[in-house]
């Protein structure tokens, strides 16, 4: 396989996991922003959130990072704790990892 092969399908493979992020994201609505049918509220997040996955070694590391990527997204006054991200985390993370 070539290098431009190769980057083919690991963008073809991005694309289908930060898809599956946004379902995640969308379905726990952290900032309550679901209203049925703007079903890409959290594609940006999710974007953001897939470029780190890889460097992510547990849920608790991908907390931190959906955390971080809010946390600089939102004002801090409307993002809400760490640990309310941990559920929708750890499915990003079993996602992520079914993936692979």
């Amino acid at each position: 396989m070539s290098p431009s092969e190769r980057a083919k399908e690991y963008t073809s493979k991005q694309a289908k996991i930060a898809e599956k992020v946004n379902v995640l994201l969308f379905d726990a609505d952290p900032m309550r922003l679901n209203f049925g049918d703007n079903t890409d509220e959290y594609q940006i997040e999710a974007d953001q959130i897939v470029e780190m996955l890889h460097t992510a070694k547990s849920a608790d590391e991908v907390t931190n990072m959906v955390f971080q990527v809010f946390s600089a997204l939102f004002d801090n006054e409307v993002t809400p704790l760490k640990e309310t991200f941990s559920p929708v985390a750890t499915q990003i993370w079993l996602a992520y990892n079914q993936q692979l």
